[in-house]
C-alpha cells in the first residue's frame, strides 16, 4: 500500500498475514515466503519515489 503522509512523503506498507487451515505453520514457512522482502521493499520505494528534474 502506498499512502501520502501529512509531510508530503510516501509511506510504503507491505505485509503478509497467514490465516486459515494450517496457519500455525506460519512461523516455519514465513521466512521462505518473506525472504525477498528487502529487495521487494527497495523496489516499492523506487516506484514510490517521485522523479524530480
Amino acid at each position: 500500500m502506498l499512502r501520502t503522509t501529512q509531510l508530503d512523503a510516501t509511506r510504503v506498507t507491505y505485509r503478509t498475514e497467514v490465516t486459515g487451515l494450517g496457519a500455525d505453520a506460519g512461523p516455519e514457512i514465513g521466512p521462505g515466503i518473506t525472504g525477498d522482502w528487502p529487495e521487494t521493499m527497495a523496489a516499492l520505494v523506487r516506484l514510490a519515489t517521485p522523479v524530480r528534474g
